[in-house]
């Protein structure tokens, strides 16, 4: 793949316990749904080589514990310690939050079942999860920066679709 059809999210960094695991450092603050990623390409000698996910998980907001396929031992991991990575920029064109939650703001937001909810009128980044806060003319709600609900993030066409289910809505 070209680098010119992929994005920097960051460096590997060290290896973590003794059964092949990496930790990942994103340098971007992007919205990922880790679910669906199936490998990721990492820069080795100026060609990017496709390393398949057995297993990922978010461990901070900025750092994932992954997984390779056939990297089980701590010399396989010592050659892609440290190394630029990259995904397709395909995966994440319509999930980049350009650095700042606050650039969502303005934002059109759909439900897949219950059409447009309103607009985001706020982003709440001091707790520990952020809160997405919504308005429209019927309702005032707020939830969660969260994959399980965010479905899509267009920065195109500034909207944002959603899966909120209704009690969460009405609780606010």
């Amino acid at each position: 793949m070209l680098k010119k059809n992929c994005s920097l999210i960051g460096k590997t960094l060290k290896p973590h316990g003794y059964k092949g695991y990496i930790k990942i450092f994103s340098k971007n603050q992007l919205v990922l749904n880790i679910s669906k990623i199936n490998y990721f390409l990492i820069e080795l000698e100026k060609i990017l080589v496709p390393f398949f996910v057995e297993s990922i998980k978010e461990i901070k907001s900025e750092i994932f514990l992954v997984k390779f396929e056939k990297l089980d031992s701590k010399e396989q991991l010592n050659r892609i310690l440290k190394k630029d990575i990259y995904i397709p920029t395909k995966w994440i064109n319509t999930a980049k939050l350009e650095n700042n939650e606050g650039d969502i703001i303005g934002y059109r937001v759909f439900d897949i079942e219950k059409g447009e909810l309103g607009k985001v009128d706020y982003v709440d980044t001091q707790t520990k999860q952020k809160l997405i806060y919504v308005t429209s003319e019927k309702n005032n709600f707020c939830f969660p920066m969260h994959e399980k609900f965010l479905l899509e993030i267009n920065t195109e066409n500034k909207i944002i679709t959603v899966k909120i289910p209704k009690e969460l809505i009405n609780l606010n």
